[in-house]
């Protein structure tokens, strides 16, 4: 319990951050979100409809979506867009797709539960070879999500990473 408030508390203060202004997504909100990722991938602008019906679901199940993913990256102040690229990985049988994230590009794998994302990540080598470099990817697995974000940014890292840990407290 104490894990999961920290981790609340962690992305109330990058929240908090990035309503202040910073470096990454710092232009209007409005800017913002004219290429943000509609909830149906279009990256016509985000349907707030649409958005409260993915919301809606992802709460009931507990679950990841990428509506709910862009969601919540862009209440915190980042700019998405949708590249509208599959992402592949070796180590995952499912396909993923590609997501602009304020500078970076994260990779977006979302299972059906937490136990398909599991078995499939099982094999999935997050550790570094040699020493570290800004241009290794990061990886946050959460719930039913696995992300791999490609960014030499430390603060775009931390503010994509607490925004995606704080719902499942460190799946």
């Amino acid at each position: 319990m104490k894990g999961a408030r920290a981790a609340l508390a962690l992305a109330a203060v990058a929240f908090t951050v990035a309503a202040c202004g910073g470096d990454e997504g710092s232009g209007s909100r409005q800017g913002a979100r004219s290429g943000a990722v509609a909830s149906d991938g279009s990256g016509q602008g985000a349907n707030p409809s649409s958005a409260a019906a993915a919301e809606s679901a992802a709460v009931a199940r507990d679950l990841w979506n990428k509506a709910e993913v862009v969601r919540r990256l862009e209440e915190a102040g980042l700019v998405v867009t949708d590249s509208g690229k599959k992402a592949h990985n070796t180590a995952l049988k499912l396909e993923g797709e590609e997501l602009g994230v304020s500078g970076g590009q994260l990779e977006i794998y979302v299972y059906p539960d937490d136990a398909a994302r599991e078995s499939d990540a099982a094999g999935l080598d997050t550790t570094r070879k040699g020493l570290p470099s800004i241009y290794d990817p990061k990886y946050i697995i959460s719930g039913n999500l696995v992300a791999i974000l490609h960014t030499p940014k430390d603060r775009l890292a931390e503010r994509v990473m607490l925004v995606l840990m704080s719902r499942h407290g460190g799946g």
